[in-house]
């Protein structure tokens, strides 16, 4: 049950870590997007945005490349957070492996542990069972004689 419970935590703890980098990248996403449409607003508006060479471009222009540069970084944050996604998915793949093997070399030391045991709870059994035969033998062996002679003495009739 430890094992499991440890599986549980480390999953739990990737889990916690992919949505921490996802919120990460819808944060970072967020802010791109805001800092876009106050530059939008601020060129629609006829303000210069604070950049060089915008002055030359027309509005159109400008927003064009505003959309572009936000497109660039929401495409980076998308790989960003794919690669996170991956790694974490191979950590627990990795952690759910190593769980198994060692699940599975538990499981065998727990049967081979067991079947020593059971395997000396024979032994015993036996080497009790062979005492308690040679214990019952000798005992025979003692009144044999004396059964024989009452065996004798009833069917021939004869009493001493």
């Amino acid at each position: 049950m430890g094992d499991e419970e440890t599986l549980s935590r480390q999953i739990k703890k990737k889990e916690e870590e992919v949505a921490g980098a996802l919120d990460e990248v819808k944060t970072e996403a967020g802010r791109i997007i805001e800092e876009a449409r106050r530059e939008t607003e601020a060129a629609l508006a006829g303000l210069p945005s604070g950049r060089s060479g915008d002055a030359g471009k027309t509005l159109l222009q400008q927003i064009r490349d505003k959309e572009q540069e936000v497109a660039g970084a929401l495409d980076e944050v998308k790989k960003d957070a794919g690669v996170i996604i991956t790694d974490a998915q191979r950590e627990a793949e990795a952690i759910l492996s190593g769980a198994r093997t060692e699940g599975a070399l538990e499981a065998e030391n727990v049967f081979r542990t067991v079947r020593a045991e059971t395997e000396s709870a024979i032994k015993t059994l036996k080497e009790q069972a062979a005492h308690e035969t040679e214990v019952i033998v000798t005992r025979g062996q003692k009144n044999l004689a004396a059964a024989t002679e009452e065996i004798v003495r009833h069917v021939t009739g004869k009493s001493n």
